[in-house]
Parts: structure tokens; C-alpha cells; sequence
């Protein structure tokens, strides 16, 4: 019964909310046909004006003014300067890196996770109590 109740007020709330929509857009259509109706009475009295105004004479063609190209200036060309030779880098030692820093820090995480998973399969099985809860939470707060 209640959920009857429930879809009910639902549906009339989403009536409610399409019928004022609908209402907006009505008004905002009433609106715009209104200034498209005042636009075509400015455009109609703009037209005769239009008709009124004489075309303009044309402009007659000027000769076109012969440009000289200049010669070209010629730059000084200094002599390169010696460059010193970029420093090589060492290439990466991948294996190095895997060997023994990645599999350090993967072990590091997967301890922490290890550990948090056990201190929250300690509070599930009521291990540690709430007061020691509330230490160890202060005091993971405290270090972070």
C-alpha cells in the first residue's frame, strides 16, 4: 500500500514538472513570435527606405602602381661557434630497478595491506576492544 502511495505522489510531482515546462515553452514561443512579427514590420518599412537610396556611382579603375624590388640585403655570416658535445646519459638498468627497488616496495604494500586487513578481521572477531581501538586510531592519526 505504501509503495502504491509512493508511485503515486511520484508520478504527480513528475505532472506537475512536465506541465510547467511545457507552460515555459509555450510563453517562450508566444514571446518569440511576437518579436519575429515586430521584425518583419521593421524589415517591411526598411524596404522602402532601401528603394529610396540611390546606388552608389561606380568607382573607376586606377592604374596600378609599379612597385621596384629591391635588391636583396646580404647578412654577415659568422662562423659557428665550437658546440660542446651533449652529455650522454647513462642508459637504465631495468633489471637493477625490478630487482631491487620494485620488489621492495610491492612486498612493503602488500605487507601494510596484510596488516590492515588483519587488525580489521581482529575488531570483526571482537580481538581488540574499543578502547583499544580508539589508541590505535589516534594513534595511526597521530603518524600520518
Amino acid at each position: 500500500m505504501e509503495y502504491t502511495l509512493l508511485i503515486l505522489l511520484l508520478l504527480i510531482m513528475i505532472w506537475i514538472n512536465l506541465r510547467n515546462k511545457i507552460s515555459k515553452s509555450q510563453e517562450k514561443t508566444e514571446e518569440l513570435s511576437k518579436e519575429i512579427a515586430a521584425l518583419r514590420r521593421r524589415l517591411e518599412n526598411s524596404s522602402e527606405v532601401a528603394d529610396e537610396i540611390k546606388e552608389p556611382e561606380p568607382e573607376t579603375l586606377k592604374e596600378p602602381e609599379v612597385f621596384v624590388q629591391p635588391e636583396p640585403v646580404k647578412a654577415i655570416v659568422e662562423p659557428a661557434r665550437n658546440l660542446q658535445p651533449q652529455k650522454v646519459r647513462k642508459p637504465v638498468n631495468y633489471e637493477k630497478y625490478i630487482g631491487e627497488n620494485l620488489f621492495g616496495k610491492i612486498g612493503i604494500l602488500i605487507l601494510v595491506l596484510g596488516m590492515g586487513l588483519f587488525v580489521k578481521y581482529a575488531i570483526d572477531k571482537e580481538w581488540i576492544n574499543e578502547t583499544l581501538r580508539t589508541i590505535l586510531g589516534f594513534g595511526m592519526g597521530g603518524l600520518l
